[in-house]
């Protein structure tokens, strides 16, 4: 395997409900959650703590419409 397999691959052990995926003709790495987050980065370490940085501090909850 290569190392951008390798890096994928714990990337994507690391954190399950992610989706990763790498640029070669950008360099860049990339992920993806739900419809609205996508995070780029130069490396899978800058990756893995932007997505390490967003588990720790969730978006607050949209307000709910009153019925």
């Amino acid at each position: 395997m290569t190392d951008v397999q390798n890096a994928l691959d714990e990337l994507r052990t690391r954190f399950p409900r992610w989706a990763f995926l790498y640029d070669p003709f950008a360099h860049q790495w990339i992920a993806l959650h739900g419809r609205k987050t996508l995070y780029a980065a130069d490396t899978p370490q800058q990756l893995a703590a932007r997505v390490t940085h967003t588990q720790n501090h969730p978006r607050p909850p949209r307000p709910q419409p009153r019925r």
